[in-house]
């Protein structure tokens, strides 16, 4: 149980948006569950967790040719501490995150490239132990068709094209270079 409060804005100039946002919680009888030495995680009571931050975007749409464009960025700065430790980030929580995407539309397809950002992440509850900061990249590519009264969404994904080796929580494997098919039918 806790508050939250978030307090933001948004800027539009001609095909740019700019977004801004503030967020504070103060939470009561936060569990965070932890790894143990044996490898067996166990849940622990928090009584005050303070978690604020700030989260930027800037969106923009463009066109050259018959192609459009779009890009997105946001950051996300996210200090997370409890009453027993005020200094120290809680475990597996990065201060720093960003994202950017660009999107090429041309008729019914679309490509997309997107780059991820995680910073290091405390292992600790003392904050001396850390995961490695890590960058993601993934590429989309999708299809749309009508048939009439049906509509297929065809689309094929490339997730961690650099095969990045990278743990968001300690000695739990990520998924390496994967891909995916999605098709969709509506009607």
């Amino acid at each position: 149980n806790g508050w939250s409060e978030e307090i933001g804005g948004d800027f539009k100039l001609k095909n740019t948006t700019l977004s801004l946002t503030g967020f504070n919680l103060n939470i009561n009888d936060w569990i965070q569950w932890s790894p143990q030495s044996n490898g067996l995680w166990r849940p622990s009571n928090l009584k005050k967790v303070w978690s604020r931050g700030i989260e930027t975007k800037a969106k923009t749409d463009f066109s050259f040719k018959k192609i459009t464009f779009s890009t997105l960025v946001s950051y996300q700065m996210t200090h997370t501490t409890d009453d027993l430790s005020p200094d120290n980030q809680l475990l597996y929580i990065p201060i720093h995150s960003a994202n950017g995407s660009v999107t090429a539309t041309w008729r019914q397809m679309s490509l997309q490239w997107l780059q991820n950002y995680s910073s290091q992440r405390p292992m600790t509850t003392d904050g001396s132990l850390f995961t490695k900061w890590f960058t993601l990249s993934n590429v989309n590519f999708s299809v749309q068709k009508t048939f009439g009264r049906y509509k297929a969404n065809v689309g094929f994904k490339i997730q961690n094209v650099w095969n990045v080796d990278y743990q968001t929580i300690q000695f739990y494997a990520s998924p390496r270079r994967n891909f995916l098919l999605d098709v969709q039918i509506s009607f």
